[in-house]
């Protein structure tokens, strides 16, 4: 899975209410933005919800609560896992090509921890790239199982 923009770009480029829903182990943070008359975003609503069980099917059933009782109306979206659910890692890999560059994240996250790639959602953003034809690349790195459960969450409630 790559990530194809940052929740910064994608916010910049939201015209209207952008939404921002942050998972945890046991609960989530439902941000929503609107821009003022001169562009900038303020924060118009902001949820935050407990739940202890940390089940797949509690989080639907409370995120989906929660937008029904708020008459929510979601359209841009940004999902975003937190911090301790993650791994991040700056690292310079030795190319500015993307393709290759997508290549050595692969061999990159296999150093960071000692669980199978096919366990894990590698991701990257290359940050900067150099004349020397080094890149600045973020690494990105969540277990498959966590990534899958609050996709499913999002599928679920056809976010």
């Amino acid at each position: 899975m790559r990530m194809r923009d940052s929740g910064a770009e994608n916010l910049k480029r939201a015209q209207g209410v952008c939404t921002v829903i942050e998972f945890s182990q046991h609960s989530l943070k439902l941000i929503q933005s609107r821009p003022d008359s001169q562009g900038l975003r303020f924060i118009s609503k902001l949820f935050i919800k407990d739940i202890f069980s940390g089940t797949e099917q509690d989080f639907i059933a409370e995120l989906g609560k929660l937008i029904r009782e708020n008459h929510l109306k979601i359209d841009d979206l940004i999902v975003s896992l937190e911090r301790s659910l993650v791994t991040i890692r700056s690292v310079v890999l030795p190319s500015s090509n993307e393709e290759e560059i997508g290549n050595m994240v692969q061999l990159q996250a296999a150093k960071y921890l000692p669980y199978k790639l096919e366990e894990m959602v590698v991701s990257h953003q290359t940050i900067k790239t150099g004349q020397s034809g080094l890149a600045r690349v973020i690494l990105v790195i969540a277990p498959r199982k966590i990534v899958d459960k609050f996709a499913g969450v999002c599928e679920a409630l056809k976010l």
